[in-house]
């Protein structure tokens, strides 16, 4: 018996990496017992995490970058961006008093500042969208180039104010 076990062993050994066999995985009566695939069909879809663009440019090196964040870091999170040309961070959001006692973002830093943030889309450059972003949302861009542009291109986008309620909607 040992001996047999041992053979087995060595055969599997030399045969590369054992791999479990799940047969029974592609049998449709048995899918819908698995837990995580039983609430899941072809007819939902899949809940996109809705996603926040700021380009700026650094004081620090004169560098111009756009990056992208969840809207929830952004309201419930820490963002800090760093530079790609002096890589100083630049702090966004705290909302877990990580940095600061209280929350705070960068609209509130800049409005203390008396300077001002755009939030939607009608000063929205073509060059600060990051490439991975041009086919999403480069027909927002006033200056987009003719294979980017859309029908609703002349619709300005903003973010939703803090004060507005769901009714308010």
């Amino acid at each position: 018996m040992l001996r047999t076990a041992g053979r087995l062993a060595l055969l599997a050994a030399k045969s590369g990496p054992i791999r479990p066999n799940l047969h029974f995985a592609r049998s449709p009566r048995l899918i819908s017992k698995i837990p995580n695939l039983q609430r899941w069909n072809s007819s939902q879809t899949a809940k996109v995490d809705q996603q926040y663009m700021i380009a700026f440019t650094c004081k620090k090196c004169n560098t111009r970058s756009s990056h992208t964040f969840s809207k929830q870091a952004y309201t419930k999170g820490t963002v800090a961006i760093q530079c790609p040309g002096c890589k100083n961070r630049h702090l966004i959001a705290d909302n877990l008093g990580v940095f600061k006692d209280q929350r705070i973002n960068i609209e509130d830093l800049l409005k203390a500042k008396g300077e001002s943030v755009a939030t939607g889309t009608e000063d929205l450059v073509f060059e600060d969208i990051p490439e991975s972003l041009r086919n999403t949302i480069g027909h927002y861009a006033k200056d987009a180039p003719e294979e980017f542009r859309r029908d609703d291109d002349d619709k300005v986008h903003y973010l939703e104010d803090k004060n507005d309620t769901k009714e308010n909607k």
